[in-house]
């Protein structure tokens, strides 16, 4: 059992779909609240959250769903679950908040908050993103197979889509729902334009060399590809979704990544999206 899991009594490194990140709770707590309630009073029976302090590192999933279907019932249904999401004061979403300066538009930030931070906080879920054009996307959230299944997770989900650009003090994104039941949210998503002339980003990416007539930097500074690389990755792009945009091998851009961090002094892709705009 790996230090990770000693929040989860009895859990194996084998059982990480079925668990939740404890920062998870912060939102939920700030939502009972909201309704007057405290989570205290709502946990009675839940073994790895009914203890005082900061919360757990992880909860088990099922606990976390409880929660969730608790919250759904003191706020009379999915519509005041919505309510009450929007009605909390926008620091509950501090953690957004807090990274939005480092992303030229809500669907780039969207994006990389979906593909990389998402996936470590909730891993019983797929997550897909598709764009459509025109900051049209289609976003699917499909609960893993022998993992419980929650509508009311996913109807939270959908609100926090149609929130995210608020945190850039814009209008809410314009959600159609495909599919909503226990397993899967299916939506298209339309996310509001953002002034061209604050899309950082896309000064990084100048022009499209072939990786063989790329010459090398030796002297710290990014090369015009992996300035592009590095434009694409701040978008929430995967390596292997970097290597199909710029019609290359994903281990040359896996290269191409480690070249940029080393470089950047970044320990990670979070760290270089910072590095990147305090630097353009």
């Amino acid at each position: 059992m790996s230090q990770d899991d000693e929040d989860l009594p009895g859990t194996t490194e084998a059982d990480t779909s079925t668990r939740v990140s404890g920062r998870m709770l912060l939102l939920l707590a700030d939502l009972f609240r909201f309704h007057g309630l405290e989570i205290a009073a709502h946990v009675k029976g839940l073994p790895s959250v009914d203890r005082p302090g900061p919360p757990p590192r992880w909860i088990s999933w099922d606990d976390y769903v409880d929660l969730t279907e608790r919250l759904g019932h003191a706020c009379g249904g999915p519509d005041g679950v919505a309510r009450a999401m929007r009605g909390v004061p926008k620091d509950a979403y501090a953690e957004l908040r807090s990274a939005r300066a480092f992303f030229p538009e809500p669907a780039a930030f969207f994006a990389f908050y979906s593909h990389q931070i998402m996936p470590s906080m909730t891993p019983g879920f797929d997550f897909a993103m598709e764009e459509l054009g025109g900051q049209r996307w289609r976003v699917r959230y499909e609960v893993r197979e022998g993992v419980r299944s929650t509508e009311w997770f996913l109807c939270g989900t959908k609100v926090l889509v149609e929130l995210f650009p608020t945190h850039f003090d814009l209008p809410e994104a314009k959600v159609e729902v495909l599919t909503l039941s226990p397993r899967l949210l299916d939506m298209i998503v339309a996310f509001p334009a953002v002034d061209p002339a604050n899309r950082w980003g896309d000064r990084l990416a100048l022009r499209k060399p072939s990786d063989a007539e790329e010459p090398p930097s030796s002297n710290g500074t990014l090369t015009p590809r992996e300035r592009e690389v590095l434009a694409l990755l701040t978008q929430g792009l995967t390596n292997a979704e970097i290597a199909s945009t710029l019609g290359t091998a994903t281990n040359t851009v896996r290269h191409q990544v480690a070249s940029i961090m080393d470089k950047m002094a970044a320990a990670n892709r979070t760290e270089l999206a910072v590095r990147a705009v305090r630097n353009p």
